[in-house]
């Protein structure tokens, strides 16, 4: 019942602004469901990814004690050697109580950080699991833009009212051109969307980050 049979990694994906940091957890499964503690996870971010390992699980000094000498390290960018833990840990997240996450005992974790749009693939392996199951991706999608929505507005019946959207870099604040902005009736009295009359519209971000 002890074997470890496979890899869990979560969230499986998750979308994150440029320059924060992306929490991933792993944990390595035994056969009767429960997580082994001290086992080896080796961390890595696919090639042609963007992004970075930016934090992970240091351990605890007395896990060598127990037998456990994989000794958590970042290797480079892209590696992380880690081991699942013998013990619930409290991760801080920049914010007091709620904001903290639980990493329960038979799961580690590590933060990934981007400083451009792109795609981020995480892979967490674990060498002493065997089959098809050794391993587990996570995928990252990283966003460069902050969004101003339009505000409640009052208009007569029969008139028509222009709604805008802004949308500009997190980065630079230059605007983000291209973007596209959905906007969708959902309730209340009879309305539509001009030209075409319809209730939902996609518009693109013109070339000063205004979608109206």
């Amino acid at each position: 019942p002890g074997t470890p049979v496979a890899v869990t990694i979560m969230p499986p994906t998750q979308i994150a602004p440029v320059g924060t940091q992306a929490f991933l957890m792993a944990g390595v499964v035994r056969a009767d469901n429960f997580y082994r503690m001290n086992e080896r996870v080796e961390w890595s971010i696919a090639p042609c990814s963007v992004g970075e390992f930016a934090d992970f699980d240091p351990g605890a000094l007395t896990d060598v004690l127990v037998g456990d000498f994989t000794f958590p390290r970042k290797i480079s960018p892209t590696q992380v050697i880690g081991s699942t833990s013998r013990e619930v840990v409290r991760v801080p997240r920049g914010t007091p109580g709620p904001g903290d996450v639980l990493v329960a005992r038979g799961q580690t974790w590590v933060t990934v950080t981007s400083r451009a749009e792109g795609t981020s693939t995480v892979i967490a392996l674990c060498p002493t699991v065997y089959g098809v199951r050794r391993s587990q991706t996570a995928t990252i999608e990283w966003y460069d833009a902050r969004w101003l929505f339009p505000p409640s507005t009052a208009a007569a019946a029969g008139a028509g009212t222009v709604l805008t959207t802004n949308v500009a870099r997190l980065t630079t604040g230059a605007p983000c051109a291209g973007y596209r902005v959905e906007y969708s009736i959902t309730g209340g009295p009879a309305a539509q969307f001009e030209p075409g009359g319809v209730q939902t519209l996609e518009v693109e971000v013109d070339p000063n980050g205004r979608a109206n």
